[in-house]
């Protein structure tokens, strides 16, 4: 489950709940937030977080990244 806003027409934020379960293993529940900055129109500047909230699987982590729209 994801919530976004929109603070200006060039940045967003949103915050998610998410989990994820393989087979023979116990689930793993993660809250996350994150930012997304419109740099051109087509380029867009990404950068995220998350902490796990079980007791199982990786801490969390902390990302960044680049989309590019390519225009058919």
């Amino acid at each position: 489950m994801a919530l976004t806003y929109e603070l200006t027409d060039k940045l967003g934020v949103y915050a998610e709940l998410f989990g994820e379960k393989e087979a023979n293993q116990e689930g793993v529940l993660s809250a996350g937030s994150g930012l997304a900055y419109l740099l051109l129109h087509n380029l867009q500047l990404d950068a995220s977080a998350a902490l796990r909230l079980s007791a199982q699987g990786d801490r969390g982590y902390i990302s960044g990244g680049l989309c590019w729209g390519i225009s058919r």
